[in-house]
């Protein structure tokens, strides 16, 4: 009988090991499909964090930073290391977020939790 491995099982390692590619387009992609995966990919976590200050950027109209998407993926996988980095985003001090570009309105009101993170 022929057993297949889930498509994630076989997707995260390569991602990972992209993640150090000298290329920041390649670095920023494999950290969005990582933070797509969410919990799937939380293993990961700990090499997403050291991401966290990679301002290599895109070369797209946005400019978007390897370490935005690494922010994006810690916070799907509700790591509590997104929190500092969350808080800049929501008022307007962190530089380049592709979340919120300059012309869109902040959010109001109230902000979608990360259970694990408001229990410390």
């Amino acid at each position: 009988m022929l057993t297949q491995m889930p498509p994630a099982a076989e997707l995260v390692p390569r991602l990972v090991a992209r993640l150090d590619d000298p290329a920041p387009e390649a670095r920023f992609r494999a950290a969005e499909l990582l933070a797509c995966l969410g919990p799937t990919a939380a293993a990961h976590a700990d090499v997403l964090a050291t991401l966290l200050s990679d301002t290599g950027a895109r070369t797209t109209r946005r400019r978007e930073t390897v370490g935005e998407a690494a922010l994006w993926g810690l916070a799907r996988m509700n790591d509590p290391r997104c929190l500092p980095g969350l808080v800049e985003v929501i008022v307007g001090t962190r530089s380049g977020s592709h979340r919120f570009p300059p012309t869109t309105p902040r959010p109001t009101g109230t902000i979608p939790a990360c259970p694990r993170c408001l229990r410390r």
